[in-house]
């Protein structure tokens, strides 16, 4: 708890109105911890509300790990829990042990369930601001002192380096001087290589110029004698499928007239052939036409005589009920016969 920040606190005479919504905020680099009051308004019947925050990391991996009861404690409060660092109260709210309660880096405490504070422990509670603030005032003063300090050190400092400024530019003159005279030498030093190993090269590429065109011409003359055998080779053996390729085309020119003379007589009896069945399928479609113009005739035949058929079964029926009628008529006991031919008779 090296140092706080107190904001929005409003205590007078151990009285606050609760719609104030005063409140005590207590800020530290470890932990962030809120506490407001609420409820009656005696304080022996005041509630102390917690809420917290996280930091990226509540532990630094260079420190030991820290007992979160032992925090939460040490800021007025029953018991803290450990929070992993992985986790957020946005997503879940999942709250984690963290290896028995103790917070690793990474990891927060989440202090919960506050002190119901009577009226002693409020005069407490403010003399225990007032100490704090006395301790802001002190470490205050020390930023002060240990400013004023700097700054002194920093007077003397300033002479210092003017003094070390002027002797750096009197060293830095004698290197320049020094290193001009070096320069001077190794400029020299370096012309003279330059010219002796232009001269070496002049004399080097004279030498290869000269072994270049000797293999040159003795490579020109050994391919010369190549070129001319092998196209010594390559005549004769032009000369020889050219031979062959004519004995080859006379051959198969023979070849083609005798099958030619052979197959005349094959493709004059294939066509008879294909004459005399064109002459088959002629006849065999005149035939059919034949045929069908008689169905034709028969059905027609056949249709015309059926329907004269129904005519006189009509008649015949027409006639039969028509004498059934009248001998009812004549036995006077027609109802059994509209009864049950009353169609019949409607007909």
């Amino acid at each position: 708890m090296d140092s706080f920040s107190i904001t929005n606190f409003n205590l007078s005479s151990h009285f606050v109105d609760p719609s104030s919504n005063s409140g005590l905020i207590i800020s530290t680099p470890l932990v962030q911890v809120a506490v407001s009051i609420s409820g009656f308004q005696y304080c022996s019947q005041y509630d102390i509300l917690v809420g917290w925050s996280y930091y990226s990391a509540l532990v630094a991996s260079s420190q030991p790990a820290y007992n979160c009861d032992s925090i939460c404690d040490q800021l007025f409060f029953v018991y803290g829990m450990c929070l992993d660092g992985l986790q957020s109260s946005q997503t879940n709210g999942k709250i984690l042990t963290c290896g028995e309660n103790f917070a690793f880096a990474g990891d927060s405490c989440v202090c919960q369930e506050g002190y119901i504070l009577n009226i002693s422990q409020c005069i407490n509670v403010v003399g225990y601001l007032n100490q704090l603030q006395v301790a802001l005032r002190t470490q205050r003063e020390r930023l002060d002192n240990l400013s004023n300090i700097v700054s002194a050190n920093m007077e003397q400092t300033g002479t210092s380096i003017v003094g070390n400024i002027s002797a750096l530019n009197t060293n830095i003159q004698e290197n320049i001087q020094l290193l001009d005279g070096q320069i001077s030498k190794n400029v020299s030093y370096l012309q003279n290589q330059i010219t002796l190993n232009k001269n070496s090269h002049n004399q080097l590429m004279t030498t290869i110029q000269l072994q270049l065109e000797e293999n040159i011409i003795q490579n020109v003359s050994s391919l010369e004698a190549k070129l001319a055998l092998n196209s010594s080779i390559l005549e004769s053996r032009l000369s020889n499928n050219i031979s062959s390729v004519a004995q080859n085309i006379t051959t198969l020119n023979s070849s083609f007239l005798e099958f030619k003379s052979a197959t005349t007589g094959q493709f004059s009896s294939i066509q008879s052939q294909l004459n005399s069945v064109n002459n088959y399928i002629q006849v065999a479609n005149t035939k059919s036409n034949t045929l069908q113009q008689s169905i034709t005739t028969v059905n027609s035949t056949l249709q015309n005589q059926i329907n004269d058929l129904k005519y006189r079964l009509d008649e015949i029926k027409f006639t039969t009920m028509n004498s059934l009628f009248y001998l009812c008529l004549a036995k006077d006991d027609c109802q059994f016969y509209f009864r049950t031919n009353v169609n019949t008779v409607d007909q």
